[in-house]
């Protein structure tokens, strides 16, 4: 999986997930602390977790 890739996509799509409101509310106020971008966040988040997960099934 090239990961510089999937980072330079264009984001021109939304992903609708169900999540407790209280968690929505806490990440983006540790977000907005810290000066990150929620929408960024995810997308590494998802990223590193394909690659990671492809990684560990490559050794199984």
């Amino acid at each position: 999986m090239n990961k510089d890739y999937l980072m330079e996509l264009s984001n021109d799509s939304n992903l609708s997930i169900r999540i407790p409101k209280e968690l929505r509310d806490v990440f983006n106020e540790f977000c907005k602390k810290n000066l990150l971008n929620p929408s960024a966040v995810i997308r590494s988040l998802m990223i590193d977790f394909m690659n990671d997960y492809e990684k560990g099934n490559k050794n199984s």
